[in-house]
């Protein structure tokens, strides 16, 4: 019974639209700490997720100093597409970062 709660939970479109997804464990690294806002900035990718308006993946940006946190949906995972979401959802409103972290390389 077991099993079969698990398979139809992992299977239920609104049990995973409202599962809250937590980041695996990472070592911890070491980051020259910000002097100014929007100077160094985290990103992440979010997804495959259920689709909505045809978009699967989230690119998420968070700034250091602040914490202000920026997300922005994605169609698809190519660099093409992550470089135009991150330009002209983040830079073309903050200007450029002097520092970017990228966490992963591939989606979570």
């Amino acid at each position: 019974m077991k099993a079969d709660v698990t398979l139809w939970a992992r299977t239920c479109l609104q049990c995973q639209q409202a599962n809250v997804s937590r980041h695996t464990r990472s070592k911890l690294s070491d980051f020259v700490p910000p002097s100014a806002r929007f100077e160094h900035v985290h990103i992440d990718l979010v997804g495959p997720l259920p689709p909505s308006e045809g978009f699967r993946y989230c690119l998420t940006c968070v700034d250091r100093f602040s914490k202000w946190p920026e997300a922005f949906p994605l169609v698809d995972i190519s660099a093409t597409t992550i470089a135009t979401a991150f330009y002209s959802g983040w830079i073309s409103r903050f200007g450029p970062p002097d520092y970017t972290v990228d966490y992963r390389p591939r989606p979570i």
